[in-house]
């Protein structure tokens, strides 16, 4: 995705659709170090499936990182 289409308060997948971010904060108090990039610090959804396929747990944490990472790890806004 673009770096502008990053909203705060909207939710974000991946490709395989198991991981999903919704977005807290963007900003340069946000980044995980000292490079000069905004920084983005969202809440993060795994859904882990058994090896059968069944879905049976979802890890849920807070997160910080790069905006424009976080750009290249989205690929489609979601509705929760």
């Amino acid at each position: 995705m673009r770096l502008k289409d990053i909203k705060v308060g909207h939710s974000y997948t991946n490709t395989a659709g198991t991981t999903t971010r919704a977005v807290l904060a963007i900003g340069m108090d946000h980044r995980p170090g000292t490079a000069l990039a905004a920084g983005i610090l969202f809440n993060e959804l795994r859904q882990r499936t058994a090896v059968n396929g069944t879905p049976f747990d979802t890890v849920k944490y807070q997160q910080r990182g790069y905006l424009d990472s976080f750009a290249s790890w989205a690929k489609k806004e979601i509705k929760l």
